[in-house]
């Protein structure tokens, strides 16, 4: 499913067709893995999106620097020593648009319960509710644009106390604006002021954050594949390409594996204190760690050799 929101960003950015087809083709693989991640070789992409593989590299280029996509390099691939492994391409939301999501209507849900139908003989009657019914909206048949002008007009028409007092309103959830004894305001623009403020739809308040706790040692823990290729990558770079696999995975099974050092902590900080004690020459292999455990480190990933000189 594509969000109009930003199939709509997309188009006024005026990138090409094939373009389009990448991102689309991202974003769906994304959201079907879960974590927004996706790793494919350059030919699988150029053949899914029918375009060619130097098509497919432009469009990366076009869509890193809008900053709706994030390549990852996870380094060389331990199978073939003159191969290079698939990037891990992230999906990203560009933040002008976050900025707006707020005020765009929301997709009206599938499993939303239907009208039941009422007997003729029997008058219909609203649905108990202690929810009060709000007005309608005073600026429902305008755009985007034209809202944001008209909400500009109405506040250039106050004075300056008032003005202060309709910024507060506007960015919290005041439902009536209080005017000066002696306004100068028109009655027809003070109604209008009332009414957008009892129309706005409170915003409904977020869960709790789920407090970061060290996780108990029950119970199993994976790193997703982003994280586990930024970890090879940093390793990588601290102790060269040859010691990365066996480094990384002394790593992965301090973090995940239940007699784990770094299995107390989380994630993200347990990532920290190895790559820290590594770059120390601190590191050494866990005592407990069997010999032959084996993570894969690039699940699904196809490697692809350079087939040019």
């Amino acid at each position: 499913m594509r969000p109009k929101p930003l199939e709509r960003w997309l188009w006024r950015q005026g990138i090409s067709a094939a373009a389009e087809r990448v991102f689309w083709f991202h974003w769906s693989e994304g959201a079907r893995s879960g974590d927004w991640c996706s790793q494919f070789a350059l030919h699988f992409v150029a053949q899914e999106c029918e375009v060619d593989i130097s098509t497919v590299t432009r469009a990366y280029q076009t869509l890193r620097r809008l900053g709706v996509l994030r390549r990852t390099d996870p380094g060389r691939d331990a199978s073939q020593p003159f191969g290079q492994a698939i990037f891990i391409t992230e999906v990203l939301v560009p933040g002008d648009l976050l900025a707006k999501l707020h005020a765009l209507p929301n997709r009206p849900r599938l499993g939303a319960a239907k009208a039941t139908p009422v007997d003729r003989g029997e008058p219909v009657r609203a649905p108990a509710s202690d929810t009060p019914v709000r007005p309608a909206h005073p600026h429902a048949h305008l755009n985007l644009n034209e809202r944001r002008e008209r909400l500009r007009a109405l506040g250039e028409a106050l004075s300056p106390a008032e003005r202060e007092r309709w910024h507060q309103a506007i960015c919290g959830t005041v439902e009536r604006l209080v005017f000066d004894p002696n306004t100068q305001v028109p009655v027809s623009i003070q109604a209008e002021i009332q009414q957008y403020l009892a129309a706005r739809a409170r915003p409904e308040p977020l869960p709790a954050a789920p407090v970061a706790v060290p996780s108990s040692r029950s119970g199993a823990r994976r790193l997703s594949v982003f994280e586990v290729a930024r970890l090879r990558r940093s390793v990588q770079q601290l102790a060269g390409t040859q010691s990365a696999d066996e480094l990384s995975r002394q790593i992965l099974w301090s973090i995940e594996a239940v007699n784990g050092s770094l299995r107390q902590f989380v994630p993200a900080h347990a990532l920290n204190i190895a790559l820290k004690k590594l770059r120390e020459g601190l590191w050494t292999r866990p005592n407990r760690m069997p010999p032959n455990w084996v993570r894969a480190l690039r699940e699904g990933a196809q490697a692809e050799t350079c087939s040019r000189a």
